[in-house]
């Protein structure tokens, strides 16, 4: 189950790959270290060179910085920064190769700045916190079936999706699987004005109900 809504299924998995950055100095006072190495501003500059990573509209791919943090004091150069990437795609070569991309403009920030940094050098650190690999049901699937079947039953109108889900392991290893929605609307999605609206749950309520029973045989 995932979300709201009453006639939609996941068939389509979007792989995602989410990496934690993290660039590190020896900091120091920002007029007595003034020209030290900024973890900030080396970070600033390789997100300014993600943005220009060019992205296929097919397969569709992309990348969202979600979290940036760094910095002490006002009146200090910081020795850490760091910011959390989301990078999607239906495509798994895409997403690797764009992957790739973002690894080489924050590699690529860190050695232009400690080029001419002497001893007080960056480090770069990049930590995969997150892996959902790519995939689709068959149109031929049992799993697929039995949703029409439901969904005529019920007179809904089945609304095939893609999203990132539970879903999205089987689907890679080749086994059916879906999601579907628990009922009710919902809007504002991953902001502080998310809200959910329980009206109308009990149809999809049934709609999860009769496609247990069908499966299970």
């Amino acid at each position: 189950l995932e979300g709201a809504g009453t006639e939609n299924v996941v068939v389509g998995a979007i792989g995602s790959r989410r990496l934690q950055a993290t660039i590190t100095g020896p900091g120091g006072h920002s007029w007595t270290e003034a020209g030290a190495p900024n973890p900030i501003v080396v970070l600033s500059k390789a997100i300014a060179a993600m943005e220009r990573i060019k992205l296929p509209r097919q397969p569709r791919t992309t990348w969202n910085i979600g979290r940036i943090e760094g910095g002490m004091s006002v009146t200090s150069v910081p020795e850490r920064a760091s910011c959390l990437i989301d990078l999607r795609s239906v495509d798994m070569d895409q997403l690797i190769s764009l992957e790739v991309q973002v690894h080489r403009a924050l590699e690529d920030a860190v050695l232009e700045a400690n080029d001419d940094a002497g001893d007080r050098r960056l480090s770069l650190h990049v930590a995969t916190i997150g892996d959902r690999p790519a995939g689709t049901l068959s149109t031929e699937a049992a799993l697929l079936e039995t949703i029409h079947a439901v969904d005529r039953h019920l007179r809904l109108r089945t609304e095939l999706r893609i999203g990132s889900t539970d879903a999205n392991v089987p689907l890679a290893l080749g086994r059916e699987a879906i999601a579907v929605g628990a009922g009710g609307i919902a809007g504002g999605i991953h902001t502080h004005s998310e809200w959910f609206d329980p009206a109308g749950r009990e149809l999809a309520l049934r709609r999860v109900l009769l496609i247990l029973l069908d499966a299970a045989r």
